[in-house]
């Protein structure tokens, strides 16, 4: 578990000895550490399910330091998750992104990649879908996603229980997380969305429209990704840098507004 400073753990306590009697302060002191305990990206004790990973033995890339070259060229294949390193283990912030394919007449998405990572950017979850229905279109020149990729995919109910599993309980940060939640048929809670589509300084550099993960990479991290066909594992990975860049501004700027829509009286 990631240690608190010294600082933290004062304000924790005296929260906690907060009079009980006036029950709104109480429960404003435990919404308080709540919100506050977002500003740490406690590891979890409990290693996850073995069977959020694959069996193949490779262990995947490092990429735990974000501004290493292999990172920024996405050399990141999908390969299994070894947990025999802190920072390949699951934290308190996941980021999840998914690829989609077209039915009925190719404007409907359902789920066909689903891939998860960590605070380190470390692959957590990468999963091919078999389609519920017939696909009218793979969409392949964006989602790379082709027939025989999901063919032998694995069963949708299945990977929607691995990811709800994952998600419990953590920070989940992406970039479009409604269409992403949407297609997994899953709900999160809203405290714990960090969504880079919807952040407002970064909604500023489209004059307040939603802009493009591709367009926030490059501005912010000069980083050049989906050139071409995307990868879920890279887009995840780069919302989660995204995230990181700009942590304790977004964390501060959350606490101030839960603390004015919720004053103390």
């Amino acid at each position: 578990m990631a240690k608190y400073s010294s600082n933290w753990l004062k304000l924790k306590e005296k929260l906690k000895r907060s009079p009980k009697s006036r029950n709104r302060s109480s429960n404003f002191s435990n919404k308080v550490i709540h919100a506050l305990n977002d500003e740490f990206d406690v590891i979890s004790s409990t290693p996850s399910a073995p069977n959020f990973y694959s069996k193949s033995k490779k262990k995947m890339k490092n990429i735990s330091n974000f501004d290493d070259e292999s990172f920024k060229r996405g050399d990141v294949k999908n390969e299994s998750l070894q947990l025999t390193n802190p920072l390949h283990t699951v934290t308190r912030r996941i980021a999840l992104d998914c690829e989609m394919v077209g039915v009925i007449d190719g404007t409907f998405s359902i789920l066909a990649r689903v891939s998860i990572v960590n605070s380190h950017g470390y692959c957590l979850y990468d999963r091919y879908v078999q389609p519920r229905v017939d696909v009218a279109d793979y969409r392949t020149q964006f989602s790379g996603i082709t027939p025989n990729l999901v063919r032998k995919g694995a069963d949708f109910s299945q990977v929607q229980k691995d990811v709800a599993e994952l998600l419990k309980n953590r920070i989940l940060v992406g970039h479009g997380l409604n269409n992403d939640l949407k297609v997994l048929c899953l709900s999160h809670p809203s405290p714990d969305l960090r969504d880079t589509s919807r952040y407002p300084p970064f909604r500023a550099i489209s004059n307040g429209s939603t802009p493009s993960l591709r367009k926030l990479a490059k501005k912010f991290l000069d980083m050049d990704i989906q050139s071409g066909m995307h990868d879920s594992v890279i887009d995840a990975q780069v919302a989660m840098k995204l995230y990181m860049h700009v942590r304790h501004k977004w964390e501060k700027l959350k606490i101030q507004r839960f603390t004015r829509q919720n004053p103390k009286k």
